[in-house]
């Protein structure tokens, strides 16, 4: 297999205001970085965490985020992604059978499949 060097980011975004907010910043400097550095550089995808479905301002969020932006994945907020951490585990490794571990599963296939898309539900 050869050696393949990605030029892309996944940006991870909280689904608050204040992440979505600060995404725009965040392109900024990804523009400037493009400008003075890597002009190759490009969004590949953003990943929505700590999403709370019952939450009527965190789906909001992610509507608009899915509107603007490549949402590839949408890591919900659940007490399986805090468990291990006082030990020192991942989320994988403390609860693998998890719906958290496996969007992010699926996340990483995508990455490592060259797919930078997906079906929105």
């Amino acid at each position: 297999m050869p050696f393949h060097v990605l030029m892309g980011l996944f940006i991870p975004v909280k689904t608050d205001y204040l992440a979505y907010r600060g995404l725009s910043q965040l392109y900024n400097a990804i523009d400037e970085i493009r400008e003075l550095i890597n002009p190759k550089l490009e969004v590949l995808g953003i990943v929505a965490t700590m999403y709370e479905t019952r939450v009527n301002d965190d789906t909001a969020i992610l509507e608009q985020l899915q509107k603007k932006y490549n949402v590839i994945g949408v890591v919900k907020k659940q007490a399986a992604t805090k468990k291990g951490l006082l030990e020192g585990l991942s989320v994988v490794a403390q609860s693998p059978s998890s719906e958290v571990v496996e969007e992010y599963i699926s996340i990483s296939d995508m990455i490592i499949s060259n797919r930078y898309t997906r079906e929105v539900k």
